[in-house]
């Protein structure tokens, strides 16, 4: 049976309204600009979840981050869908899956953009060696790792030679002539120096850090070398300026780039200090900054991130694990970085009050954050969700 992607097509082009998302644009360029705008931006869109007749990981479909709080999509369950292997085997069902999300989001009439990129994973480990496998649940995993001989012999100029970056290459170009009037496409993300160091190592590297620290600063030289010339490749292919850009539901005006992170919490702050920052420092700096992102708590790490100039914004996987979040959010602003990321909502608390825990950490001031709804909870309808952001950006704010 042929992939109905020409009827997702349709739908998407027939629900975007350009006015809403160029709004959204000048109100997350404001943002990122350090300037004031109308409104804080609010992110919108509705993930559906797998069921029984539809049990494939929906993660694994998304155009990205899981945004929730905005409109169903009914059409949804009367097509057929693809699992990540046959995803990862078909540029067509891969985009014809990803534009589901893009429809939620083009309805919503929320901030958030419309961007989608080919989702080839662990594209960077590969080109460095490491075996992976597809695991429906799981996604794309390293089952096998190369020696330290055979690492230090890799070329990290040499990153499009490696099979998936190549498959990354000709997915992102049937994405470019393939997508809807109105949907961009951005560049697929490559990773970070740390995550592409411990895919490659393994979890040797964390005992490589006191046994062979010569050989950690070497491979993650390799690997900050990689993740800038894989993204300037992936920016040239799509046809996007070098410091500005999108990333799914964002738009980036300072800065283009994100830098993923998750071993963070299995460092401790001296050793990332020593090893890993300065070589993320060296990614942002490239493009003139962006997001960083880890999951887990690192409130021992916040210091040296916050005190690097190259990173933009920060986006929090596990914002509701952190204590006090709220807080942290207002040390970001004063620290003159962007939050991106999910609304903090407690168990039992109104969206409203939720809105207005988060806005007093803005100094009365519409900057420093752009937020999203994300997590399984009753939000009420899009519209009147803006409608009460908006209002509480009014009784709280000093500007307008």
């Amino acid at each position: 049976m042929s992939v109905p992607l020409q009827d997702i097509i349709d739908f998407v082009e027939r629900a975007i309204d350009p006015e809403v998302v160029e709004r959204g644009r000048r109100r997350q360029a404001a943002v990122w600009c350090g300037e004031e705008t109308d409104y804080l931006p609010l992110l919108l869109g509705h993930t559906e979840p797998p069921t029984p007749e539809l049990p494939y990981n929906r993660y694994w479909k998304l155009a990205e981050h899981e945004l929730m709080g905005g409109a169903q999509v009914p059409e949804f369950y009367d097509y057929p869908h693809y699992s990540l292997t046959e995803q990862l085997g078909s540029p067509e069902k891969m985009l014809y899956e990803f534009l589901w999300e893009i429809l939620s989001w083009a309805r919503s009439n929320s901030d958030a953009q419309l961007a989608i990129r080919a989702y080839i994973m662990s594209s960077l480990p590969e080109s460095f060696g490491a075996k992976c496998e597809v695991n429906e649940v799981a996604g794309v995993h390293v089952v096998s790792h190369p020696i330290k001989e055979e690492i230090r012999d890799i070329d990290p100029g040499s990153v499009e030679s490696g099979a998936s970056f190549a498959k990354l290459l000709d997915f992102t170009n049937f994405f470019i002539e393939h997508a809807p009037a109105g949907v961009r496409v951005y560049p697929a993300d490559t990773g970070g120096p740390l995550v592409t160091a411990q895919a490659v190592r393994g979890n040797a590297i964390y005992t490589d850090f006191y046994d062979d620290p010569e050989f950690v600063s070497e491979l993650l030289d390799k690997c900050a070398e990689a993740s800038i010339r894989s993204c300037r490749l992936l920016k040239k292919a799509v046809g996007e300026e070098e410091t500005s850009g999108y990333h799914g539901c964002l738009y980036m005006a300072r800065g283009s780039v994100r830098v993923v992170d998750d071993p963070v919490v299995s460092v401790s702050p001296q050793m990332h200090r020593e090893f890993a920052l300065p070589r993320i420092r060296r990614v942002f700096e490239a493009f003139g900054g962006g997001w960083y992102h880890s999951c887990g708590v690192y409130e021992h790490h916040l210091d040296n991130l916050l005190s690097a100039p190259e990173i933009t914004a920060i986006n929090f996987g596990d914002p509701q694990l952190w204590p006090d979040f709220d807080q942290v959010i207002g040390n970001m602003i004063k620290a003159g970085k962007v939050y991106y990321g999910p609304l903090p909502v407690r168990a039992g608390e109104e969206l409203g009050q939720a809105f207005r825990n988060i806005l007093q950490q803005t100094g009365g001031r519409r900057r420093g954050m752009i937020l999203m709804l994300k997590g399984d909870r009753a939000w009420p309808e899009p519209q009147e969700t803006m409608e009460l952001w908006h209002k509480c950006q009014d009784e709280l704010c000093l500007s307008r």
